[in-house]
């Protein structure tokens, strides 16, 4: 009640309110789409405010799934980067400018959410898309939702349900099927069985995305708010500089046994931050520029050499699985034009080894389980596409291209020509009778492809 009394206070203070909107504008007036109106701290008292006039029509709007993305992208910015974030953003505090940007009102409510919280926060949601549910359960202590000596152990499968209720019944489904009305109701049942406290900072961020989520549908009643927020989220995971949340996406993506790439992982990530809704340039695969932007980044710097070393022996070994595969094909063409049995059987029924058949090389020994590698290369082959496309996107649009270098970009044609070799079906052949890998091996030799010259 005290801080509630002093929010009250404080918004009846327009000096405050008057700093509170030079700080928002200040920290996301850098979002092309969204208008910021002046605060002319000069001419405001404790009981006059004097600010900039923005003209405007307040939702819904006939573009609303449009504004809504963009009211997700600055809010996700707020809530999730810089912890700072508009507490009261109800429908009569958000404009459609003449010019098609969202218009921010009324900075006299607003939150902070420390940086702790937030690398929680966006822990819990990569949890919650791979169904880790004590992760998710963790996280929620650390936010505050359980006390801190509290043992979760029992609290972990009843939040599984919550969340699975809240998905329609679904167990397989993802986070885009999450009603988040009925997930705030299941959060509060459980606060009759556990001790939970629901932060404040989470009513408000719940409202906001409830507010969102109310325009859009009222334009698209299959508009998944959560589905199209994790694109958003994916971004800040990728391009954070928070030790704590690389060590989240180390986690995520690559395997603690060994540090080889978790690609289901990967494809799961990138499968989220695809956009189906948001208009603009993509990639061939549906990505955004700023996540094929980001994961360049992210590769390049210091942050991500944890991920450097495996994702160039995977690339080594993806082009040599290709060179494999020709190899096996031209054999396999050849004893069977020859009536040749099999390697196997051939190499059990002589005496000696066989010679190598011209051109071919030795006899191949029975394969080997390629399924990591088949993963890998379909996930590159992606990815590779996308970023090719983007970066060559400046003829076709006034969107600046990625800027790869060439040497960079030679290597990304030879990778991507052997996975586009899997769709040519000349490894068909190998993949059948293939144990599926548990995903823990793998990683061969060679050197560090993105070094700097």
């Amino acid at each position: 009640m005290w801080c509630l009394g002093r929010a009250l206070f404080e918004e009846m203070d327009y000096t405050i309110e008057s700093d509170n909107c030079e700080r928002f504008k200040q920290l996301y007036s850098d979002i092309p789409e969204v208008r910021i109106p002046e605060s002319v701290g000069s001419l405001t008292t404790r009981r006059v405010l004097t600010m900039e006039w923005l003209t405007g029509e307040k939702g819904p709007w006939e573009d609303g799934e449009r504004m809504v993305q963009i009211g997700l992208k600055c809010s996700i910015n707020q809530i999730l980067k810089q912890g700072y974030f508009h507490a009261d953003p109800h429908r009569g505090n958000l404009l459609r400018t003449r010019d098609g940007k969202l218009g921010y009102l009324d900075f006299g409510l607003m939150s902070v959410l420390d940086e702790y919280k937030r690398n929680a926060l966006i822990a819990a949601a990569v949890g919650l898309q791979n169904k880790e549910w004590r992760v998710v359960a963790e996280n929620m202590q650390i936010m505050g939702f359980l006390p801190p000596e509290s043992d979760i152990s029992e609290f972990v499968e009843p939040l599984r349900d919550a969340f699975v209720d809240a998905a329609g019944g679904d167990p397989s489904a993802g986070p885009g099927s999450l009603s988040l009305s009925r997930l705030a109701t299941n959060i509060q049942k459980l606060a009759f069985r556990f001790p939970i406290r629901i932060p404040t900072w989470y009513s408000i961020i719940l409202r906001t995305l409830l507010i969102l989520e109310g325009l859009a549908i009222s334009r698209d009643r299959d508009f998944k708010l959560l589905e199209a927020a994790y694109p958003y989220i994916i971004q800040v995971l990728l391009t954070s500089e928070s030790p704590s949340l690389q060590k989240t996406l180390q986690e995520v993506i690559t395997y603690p046994q060994n540090g080889t790439v978790r690609w289901p992982r990967i494809r799961k990530l990138l499968a989220l931050s695809r956009n189906p809704s948001k208009k603009g340039l993509r990639g061939a695969g549906g990505w955004s520029r700023e996540t094929v932007q980001g994961a360049l980044e992210l590769v390049f710097s210091d942050q991500g050499r944890f991920l450097r070393k495996p994702l160039t022996d995977e690339i080594i070994e993806v082009v040599d699985l290709a060179q494999l595969e020709v190899q096996e094909a031209l054999y396999n063409a050849t004893t069977q034009a020859l009536l040749l049995p099999p390697p196997n059987t051939l190499s059990s029924l002589l005496p000696i080894p066989p010679p190598p058949l011209p051109f071919l090389g030795p006899i191949p020994p029975v394969p080997r389980d390629y399924t990591r590698l088949y993963e890998a290369r379909e996930t590159l082959g992606g990815v590779i596409d996308d970023i090719l496309a983007l970066d060559t996107a400046s003829t076709s649009s006034s969107s600046s291209s990625l800027g790869l270098p060439d040497r960079l970009r030679a290597l990304l044609e030879v990778v991507r020509g052997s996975a586009a070799h899997a769709v040519a079906g000349a490894g068909a052949g190998a993949r059948g009778g293939m144990v599926a890998d548990d995903g823990h091996g793998g990683g061969g030799g060679g050197g560090d492809v993105f070094k700097e010259s």
